[in-house]
């Protein structure tokens, strides 16, 4: 079981995200949040499984991509977790703090397809 963070405001994504995981060959367990306060909330909940993998989106309110990561990076918690900037974004420096942090780039689709195969290929 792999188990799935996805960080985003758009309830359409999610909806896509979550059938897109649906797809896989591996069963997956997803956790969600709709920005970086509530991820964080529940990252440091103590009933919260590690995730195997978190995918975050930049533009958030409240507390956005950056800012989450960044904030995750300090009290250095989950290290060893791949963390995937799911955006549409175009903000290059707000793309390249986060691959400074140790994020991953990898584009947000609309297409359904092309979600699928990003995630065959991440999520292992």
């Amino acid at each position: 079981m792999r188990k799935v963070l996805l960080v985003d405001d758009d309830a359409d994504d999610k909806e896509m995200f979550e059938l897109a995981l649906e797809t896989l060959p591996v069963d997956t367990d997803l956790s969600y949040a709709a920005n970086g306060q509530e991820a964080l909330e529940l990252i440091t909940s103590p009933d919260f499984s590690d995730p195997d993998y978190i995918f975050l989106d930049l533009n958030m309110p409240k507390v956005g991509g950056v800012g989450f990561l960044s904030q995750l990076r300090e009290l250095d918690m989950l290290t060893d977790v791949p963390v995937y900037i799911y955006t549409t974004s175009q903000y290059g420096a707000d793309i390249d703090r986060c691959v400074e942090m140790g994020g991953t780039l990898c584009t947000k689709s609309s297409s359904f397809k092309e979600l699928c195969t990003m995630l065959s290929t991440t999520i292992v």
